[in-house]
């Protein structure tokens, strides 16, 4: 029972709503968590900066799809802008050292389509190419969290449950 409403909180959450329980699944996965954004102008794209158990930079981009797919659409009307401020703007953050090379991460508790896919799969091909992989774009979508919200279980929920419960 706990599997099934987790899979259909997860389904539904917005990207402010699933932002404190993701930190709980990094935080389990070994990150220390640096900054989490109150989705203002300053974010540059990042919405969570963190450094992971091996102590790389981490930034991490949240988008609500409820359930659905990012569109090709939504994608480059909407996020694409974003996705280049989380990959390309250094993190300031007076924790942060040495901001030159974070690592990318695009989270989504929905599913990308296709075409996103092979949109992001060629951009990370083209800075491959050009000797740049610290350019890359990582992704984590619905199913990817789903899984790791599982692992988590109770601790999930609750995280969840507070969520809602300061947003209500």
């Amino acid at each position: 029972m706990i599997e099934r409403i987790i899979e259909n909180w997860v389904d539904k959450a917005s990207e402010k709503a699933f932002q404190v329980p993701f930190c709980y699944i990094l935080i389990e996965q070994g990150h220390t968590i640096i900054h989490m954004t109150r989705h203002c102008g300053m974010e540059h794209g990042k919405d969570i900066i963190s450094y992971d158990r091996e102590g790389n930079l981490c930034a991490f981009q949240l988008k609500g799809a409820a359930g659905a797919k990012i569109k090709l659409r939504d994608w480059k009307q909407e996020i694409h802008g974003q996705v280049l401020q989380l990959i390309f703007t250094p993190i300031s953050h007076p924790s942060v050292v040495d901001n030159r090379y974070h690592r990318s991460y695009f989270v989504t508790n929905g599913e990308i389509e296709e075409e996103v896919s092979h949109a992001i799969v060629a951009f990370n091909q083209q800075h491959k190419d050009r000797n740049q992989p610290y350019n890359q774009l990582h992704t984590i979508v619905g199913g990817q969290m789903k899984n790791m919200a599982h692992r988590l279980g109770n601790s999930f929920m609750k995280a969840g449950t507070y969520m809602i419960l300061r947003f209500c």
